[in-house]
């Protein structure tokens, strides 16, 4: 269960990262 909270986690940042940079330098 831990692990899968980690992974949910881990996308929601990423998902973050990609909002506060923009899509295109997120995919670059």
């Amino acid at each position: 269960l831990q692990d899968c909270l980690d992974q949910t986690y881990d996308g929601d940042r990423h998902m973050t990262h990609i909002a506060t940079n923009g899509v295109n330098e997120a995919a670059a």
